[in-house]
């Protein structure tokens, strides 16, 4: 099954073209627009679906499940820099959108980000197209690990720049929280 046609206009679908092998194939797509069935294509080009009254069943998502790997997330354990760090940290934390930037190579970003330390922080997805957003954090320059490890927040910002490329960057001023006393 393909969409082999579609047409905009004006930021808005003005129509779809789906071919599909198989009859039963197209009754199922026909059910999803009918809001009776859950569907999506596999990497084989298969058809999978649940009936949409139900949870949708759990599916591998390539585009966000590698990322994880199946681990629990970890906490870390936030800490003031040792003495002598004072000038070298400010407790600025790294907030980075749009790691495919205008470059791409989003997969080999995300690994670099993962190995620096960094922690994929994702939305749900869309209800209307499916698609999710995403921010990279490293709450400050004493949680890099890899490659930036021991680095200057400075130095960070700037193998942000250099070498991911992103559509963004923030980098926080002050952050408060809760303490127990």
């Amino acid at each position: 099954m393909r969409i082999t046609q579609s047409s905009m206009s004006k930021k808005k679908v003005t129509s779809i073209t789906i071919e599909a092998e198989k009859d039963e194939d197209l009754a199922e797509v026909e059910g999803a627009l009918i809001s009776h069935k859950w569907i999506r294509q596999n990497d084989q080009g298969d058809l999978e679906t649940a009936p949409a009254h139900r949870s949708p069943p759990i599916f591998f998502d390539k585009d966000i499940d590698p990322i994880w790997d199946g681990k629990p997330a970890t906490i870390r354990r936030l800490r003031e820099p040792a003495k002598g760090e004072g000038g070298k940290y400010s407790n600025r934390a790294f907030y980075v959108q749009s790691i495919g930037g205008y470059t791409g190579n989003r997969t080999e970003k995300a690994q670099r980000l993962i190995l620096s330390g960094f922690e994929t922080l994702r939305s749900r997805r869309s209800l209307r197209d499916g698609k999710c957003w995403e921010v990279w954090y490293l709450p400050g320059a004493w949680a890099a690990e890899g490659e930036l490890m021991g680095r200057s927040e400075d130095e960070i910002k700037r193998w942000i720049l250099d070498v991911i490329r992103p559509g963004n960057v923030a980098l926080s001023g002050e952050s408060w929280g809760l303490s127990i006393e």
